[in-house]
């Protein structure tokens, strides 16, 4: 049983640390749709 308790807390800490790299992957791709965002918009203005 202990086995099972120390695979399940090893899981739960993979788990932590998987939902925290997808939380800064998230982050790091809405700063880039903004910077995005700011290099397209000259053009936009531009072809008006």
């Amino acid at each position: 049983m202990a086995n099972g308790a120390a695979k399940a807390a090893h899981l739960q800490q993979e788990q932590a640390k998987l939902t925290r790299d997808m939380d800064a992957a998230e982050e790091r791709w809405l700063m880039a749709q903004e910077a995005l965002e700011k290099v397209k918009q000259p053009k936009e203005m531009a072809d008006k």
